[in-house]
């Protein structure tokens, strides 16, 4: 945490005020009550992400991935979500579809998604975000966990999008050298 955050959060405190002066003229030792609340505040949201956004550390493979990935999609030491359901293995930067399971494939439609990108297997979730954080996670080898996450998806062929709620982990996958060969998804649906 910085001075300089600090300040911003003190000063955002203060001019939330309806009777705000102005920050210039208040008194020192008000000021420094300010900046106690801000850093108590900057301590809460740091605590904060500090359990909900964990370092995980990207999956790292002996074999090719072509190999790992039955593995991946059946073991539980891989999954850091509790209950989750579907899982796929992507390849490459592009995200090729490499595996999904079934609880997958319900989810998404049963339609043909093998050896396609995700943004032609996938094409709804243009504008939705999705494409941006499988980049993210590939290009930065940080693990993306969200969850209840708005997604619309045609489940079923030729239909309507349907909005569902996900949890949902992007975690990459690497060899022993550290090169990137793709990401692990999980999940679960928890539409209610």
């Amino acid at each position: 945490m910085t001075d300089e955050e600090v300040e911003a959060v003190a000063r955002a405190f203060y001019e939330s005020l309806e009777n705000a002066r102005g920050w210039a003229t208040e008194p020192v030792f008000l000021k420094e009550r300010f900046r106690e609340h801000a850093r108590i505040a900057i301590a809460a949201v740091e605590q904060y992400e500090a359990i909900t956004q964990p370092k995980i550390a990207p999956l790292t493979v002996a074999v090719p991935l072509e190999r790992a990935s039955g593995y991946l999609m059946q073991a539980a030491d891989v999954s850091i979500l509790p209950g989750s359901t579907f899982r796929a293995v992507l390849k490459g930067p592009s995200h090729i579809y490499h595996e999904a399971n079934a609880d997958y494939f319900k989810l998404v439609g049963h339609r043909n998604l093998f050896t396609m990108p995700v943004r032609d297997a996938l094409p709804e979730l243009a504008g939705q975000g999705y494409y941006e954080l499988l980049d993210r996670v590939y290009t930065t080898r940080q693990t993306f966990v969200g969850q209840f996450l708005p997604i619309s998806l045609q489940m079923v062929p030729l239909g309507a999008l349907e909005e569902r709620r996900i949890d949902l982990v992007y975690r990459p996958i690497q060899n022993r050298g550290g090169e990137m060969l793709g990401l692990f998804v999980e999940g679960c649906d928890r539409t209610l």
